[in-house]
């Protein structure tokens, strides 16, 4: 997949802007196939390194997910142009993780687990887990929110998370733990609720 239909995608693109969430996933899962395009154009991924490819797809994903309704223009064009200039941008800060923590000083048993690979049927399940993640994660308050994603997502230390929003580390860790309480309790109200 070089560049998605854009008559295929345009009537879940509206859907999805008017607040449709089963559209916007359903647009999202279309568009994978993409992201991976994206992906390994940006960092020239050899085809062995699946695990971070799919995990730099899922995080572009996710920040997709979030800023959804920040989308200016509501075209396809326009779509695609704003998807690549995320994926870029992820590609490039994971270039940065690299250069400060180069897989070669992982354990051994941590480079075993990113060599492995997912059957499929994990790999979906993963993503749907993925996504419900994200809504979740959408709807705490914004300082939590950032917290969370720049530690697990972003791979930050706390005193690199202090310096992009402030506060002391201490109160950091506090924050995170905070918010993965409320992002729990979200997410098993979420689950009672697909009952």
């Amino acid at each position: 997949m070089s560049r998605p239909d854009s008559h295929e995608l345009e009537p879940l693109l509206q859907r999805a802007l008017a607040g449709d969430l089963q559209a916007r996933e359903a647009l999202l899962a279309r568009l994978r196939p993409y992201f991976h395009v994206l992906v390994r154009k940006h960092l020239g991924i050899d085809p062995g390194d699946d695990m971070l490819r799919s995990d730099l797809v899922q995080s572009s994903m996710r920040r997709v997910w979030e800023h959804f309704d920040d989308l200016h223009e509501p075209h396809v064009p326009q779509l695609l142009g704003w998807l690549g200039r995320i994926v870029r941008n992820r590609c490039y800060d994971e270039r940065r993780r690299q250069q400060r923590h180069p897989v070669g000083m992982l354990p051994a048993e941590v480079e075993a687990q990113l060599s492995e690979r997912l059957p499929w049927e994990q790999v979906l399940e993963r993503d749907r887990r993925a996504l419900w993640v994200a809504s979740a994660l959408e709807q705490l308050p914004l300082r939590k929110r950032q917290v969370v994603e720049m530690f697990f997502l972003d791979r930050l230390s706390d005193a690199e998370i202090c310096q992009r929003i402030g506060g002391s580390q201490k109160a950091i860790r506090v924050l995170r733990h905070r918010a993965l309480k409320d992002l729990r309790q979200l997410m098993e109200a979420d689950h009672v609720d697909q009952r």
